[in-house]
Parts: structure tokens; C-alpha cells; sequence
């Protein structure tokens, strides 16, 4: 019988911890924070870093439905992702590490902007991902990994 209080005290100690900070939201193990306010490519991506973040680096089709549902939720009607060729033209990576995407989603005849339009976003009628300039202002999702406790 004490076992059965015990594993149920813990079960009840460990419920309290949060997986993620407060104004972030969990989903597969990482908190996502949402931008009230659009912002530029570089402003996002400086303001996720300062949040202990990085701009949002979509890694599957999952996880890229389930931010456009929040995207749609929030009103946003374009969302920059961590995408950018402003080092090397045509040649989209992620700024944190420099890494090119496994998965892609763009839509047809994206990207198309050339030297103009180095930074990408989802654009959430087409559910597909364009470029644009960077120096728009669009809303913004950061990403980190999820608190995990022992």
C-alpha cells in the first residue's frame, strides 16, 4: 500500500513542473512563443536569441500544420519562419546554424524573389511558404526545447 502512496505523491509532485515558461506553448517537446506584433526578419530572429530561442525551424509536415492551425488561431495571416539565402542567393538555411532544410513546403514557383526577397514565411491562405523581403514586418514564432525533469 505505501508504494501505491508513494508513486502516487510523485505523480502528483511532478504534475506541478512546467515543460514550458509561462506565454509559451508545448507541443512535441518545445515551448513555442507567439509575437503580438510583426515585426522584421532580423528583429524576430534578435528577439527569439534574447528569449533563449530561435526563430521557428520547421523540421516535418506535422509540425508545420500545427503551426499554421496556431497561425489561423491568432489571426496571423503570414508567419516568418528560420529560413533565409541573404548569405548565398537561392540557397535558403537556417540563421542558427547554417544548416539547409530537410523539409520544405514552399509553394509553386517559390522561392521567387531573388536578391530582393531573402527571408521566408508561411503564408497561411495558401498554407504554403513564399519569400519575401526581409525588412517587411510579419508575425513571428520562437522555438526552444522543452524543460524535461527526471
Amino acid at each position: 500500500m505505501k508504494l501505491v502512496f508513494c508513486f502516487f505523491g510523485l505523480a502528483t509532485v511532478a504534475s506541478t513542473e512546467r515543460a514550458c515558461d509561462n506565454g509559451w506553448l508545448p507541443y512535441r517537446n518545445h515551448c513555442y512563443w507567439f509575437s503580438s506584433n510583426p515585426a522584421t526578419f532580423h528583429y524576430a530572429v534578435d528577439t527569439c536569441s534574447e528569449r533563449g530561442s530561435n526563430l521557428i525551424e520547421i523540421r516535418d509536415a506535422a509540425e508545420d500544420k500545427w503551426v499554421l492551425l496556431q497561425s489561423l488561431i491568432r489571426g496571423f495571416s503570414q508567419v516568418w519562419i528560420g529560413l533565409t539565402d541573404i548569405v548565398d542567393e537561392g540557397i535558403y538555411v537556417y540563421p542558427s546554424d547554417g544548416a539547409k532544410s530537410v523539409y520544405l513546403n514552399w509553394n509553386i514557383g517559390q522561392p521567387s524573389g531573388g536578391a530582393g526577397e531573402n527571408c521566408a514565411a508561411i503564408r497561411t491562405p495558401f498554407q504554403k511558404w513564399h519569400d519575401f523581403p526581409c525588412s517587411n514586418n510579419v508575425s513571428y514564432i520562437c522555438k526552444k526545447p522543452a524543460k524535461h525533469f527526471v
